[in-house]
Order: C-alpha cells, then sequence, then structure tokens
C-alpha cells in the first residue's frame, strides 16, 4: 500500500528594505535608551520625560508613513522581486495587486527617491521619479515648503574666457590658469564621473544592522575607470590651452560646493 502524500507549505520570514525610497524614520532603541539614562540622572524624572520622547522620537510624518504601508500590506499577500542586496541588506521591490508600494509612497509624500537604490531597479524608474515629482510640485507631506534649487547665471560678458590646463582634478573637473594669477576651478556640463553602482550613502548607518569595520578607501584607484578618466584627460589637456564657456552655476548644496559648469572646447581639437 503505498504511503500517503502531503503537501506543505513553508513560510520564512526576513527583513527586506523598499527600494529607491527613504521614509520618515523612528529613532533607535539604542539612541533613546542612552536618552533615558541620561535624563534620569540630570532631572530624576525618567517618566514625564519618556511621554515627552515618544513625539520626539520620530522624524515627522514617520507614524503616518507606517499606518500607510501597514494598513495596505500587513497580513497580505504580496509578491517581492530582489533588486539587490547592499552590506548585507536585501533590497526589494514589494508588488501589491493595487499596485508597487514604493510608488504610492513617493506620491503621497511619505518618501523621497534614493539614487544609490533606485539604481538597482529593474523597470518602472520614470514612474517613479514622476510620482516624487507629483508630491513635490503638490508640496505635501515631507514637501511642504518645497523649493527647486535655482541655478545662478552670470553676465554675458564673463559667460567665455580662455585660459591653460594646470591641473585635472578628476574626470569631470579641472583648474584653470586665467590670465597671470587667477585660478578658475570648473567642472563639465552635465557630466558624471564613473562611480560604483552599489555605493550608498550615509543614509545606511541610520538603519538598525551592526555597523561594518572601517576599511581605508581610495577612490581613485577603487572605483573601476575612474583613474583611466582622469588620465585620458591629463594626456590630451595638461599645459594646453583651452576655451571655456560657463552654461550655468550650480549652487552649493549640503556638503557640496558651489559648481562652475561649463563646456570646453580646444583650437586644434
Amino acid at each position: 500500500m503505498p504511503l500517503p502524500t502531503f503537501k506543505y507549505n513553508f513560510y520564512v520570514n526576513f527583513l527586506c528594505f523598499v527600494f529607491c525610497g527613504q521614509s520618515p524614520m523612528f529613532k533607535r532603541d539604542g539612541d533613546k535608551d542612552k536618552r533615558d539614562s541620561q535624563r534620569e540622572r540630570e532631572k530624576g524624572e525618567l517618566g514625564k520625560e519618556k511621554r515627552e520622547m515618544s513625539d520626539e522620537g520620530a522624524e515627522p510624518f514617520a507614524e503616518m508613513a507606517r499606518f500607510f504601508t501597514e494598513s495596505r500590506l500587513l497580513q497580505q499577500d504580496v509578491k517581492l522581486l530582489i533588486e539587490g542586496v547592499s552590506y548585507q541588506l536585501v533590497i526589494a521591490s514589494i508588488i501589491h495587486p493595487m499596485g508597487n508600494i514604493a510608488e504610492r509612497l513617493l506620491r503621497e509624500g511619505f518618501a523621497r527617491c534614493v539614487d544609490w537604490s533606485i539604481a538597482m531597479v529593474s523597470k518602472d524608474k520614470e514612474r517613479l521619479r514622476a510620482a516624487e515629482k507629483t508630491a513635490k510640485q503638490q508640496q505635501i507631506r515631507i514637501w511642504k515648503g518645497y523649493k527647486p534649487a535655482t541655478i545662478a547665471t552670470l553676465p554675458q560678458g564673463s559667460l567665455v574666457f580662455s585660459g591653460k590646463v594646470i591641473e585635472v582634478v578628476n574626470g569631470d573637473s579641472l583648474l584653470i590658469k586665467r590670465g597671470e594669477q587667477q585660478l578658475q576651478k570648473i567642472w563639465f556640463s552635465s557630466l558624471r564621473p564613473p562611480r560604483t553602482t552599489n555605493q550608498a550613502p550615509k543614509e545606511e548607518e541610520n538603519v538598525g544592522t551592526a555597523r561594518r569595520p572601517q576599511q581605508r578607501t581610495r577612490p581613485l584607484y577603487d572605483i573601476p575607470y575612474m583613474w583611466e578618466a582622469r588620465e585620458c584627460l591629463r594626456k590630451k589637456l595638461i599645459g594646453k590651452k583651452v576655451n571655456v564657456r560657463i552654461d550655468y552655476i550650480k549652487p552649493a548644496q549640503d556638503s557640496f560646493p558651489e559648481k562652475v559648469c561649463c563646456t570646453l572646447t580646444r583650437d586644434d581639437m
């Protein structure tokens, strides 16, 4: 007599992160415990401070963003499209029968696009960018009071000049000597140098994961083709006279300085 066969459904629990988007976050428990102990020592009013901290421990709209996701995904059958892994974090697209939850979060102003993770997405990048743009235009939730970055312009007479290339800073920037003493650092317009595709910015440090050991990084040599790009420019331009036309000036933003973005030409090229 043959033995009966049984079919079992296996479920595995694991943590994944929605790709491309960063929502308002909650402070980690370790940080809260540290603040609790410090307040207890200083004031002896831990109970009162804990109640006040419940409002301080979350970024604006963090509770609303979590409720928005929970009310649509909790206890629901969804499909996961694994887009990649970054520093032991599983990055996935969560597909509900009604659509991609990341797109809904972006459109409702509960999240913003993150370049390092959106580079992993296999499809519909334009729809995600468009959803974020809609929230920016409506200035809802995290985009309340949002103002687009403005591009500074120069007087017409100072847009064009000539000079000698004295340094190739990187694959997208040069140092030009104008006249006898004046030095001008320029960047190529609408050009981005080589960089790693899985280079995650500081946002990941806010995720509750163990910190990686400190490693000495050498971007010029570690990032593919960055050194080759700089060497190509050095061989062609160092010590040469060039003509520069300033297209626009990108204002300083976050920790990045102001950039004079230009088109560069040579008479013999």
